[in-house]
């Protein structure tokens, strides 16, 4: 199910000249699904904005260029859906990549702590 979930923000200004607090409280909401707040999930924002953007240009120059209207239309949804499912795996096979990247070096550099000072990391540095 489609959860909205409200934050509340506040934030607290002194004006100096009155002498006075002022304090501003802002409400956003968040929708998640299956209480999963959207922009937590990586490459979410990025790649329905590039479909987005994409689906809505190739349907107005569809447009302009024939005239017709369900046509366009159907051209400019199929692009998004194309550029949807396109990117999202683009993405995330870099997302995985650097993410598997970064745990290797992490690794190696806990590695490199424990074997620093020892006769270990002669031998791994005269390497």
């Amino acid at each position: 199910s489609l959860e909205r979930t409200r934050y509340a923000t506040c934030k607290h200004y002194l004006c100096y000249k009155f002498n006075i607090r002022v304090s501003a409280c802002f409400i956003t909401t968040r929708m998640g699904l299956f209480e999963k707040d959207f922009s937590q999930i990586p490459c979410f924002r990025q790649t329905f904005m590039y479909s987005i953007s994409t689906g809505l240009g190739a349907g107005i120059v569809y447009f302009l260029l024939t005239s017709k209207i369900r046509q366009a239309t159907h051209f400019g949804v199929g692009s998004y859906a194309i550029v949807t499912l396109g990117y999202w795996a683009y993405c995330r096979y870099n997302f995985s990549k650097e993410k598997q990247r970064t745990g290797q070096l992490r690794k190696a550099l806990q590695h490199q702590v424990a074997y620093e000072g020892t006769e270990l990391e002669s031998k791994v540095k005269g390497q």
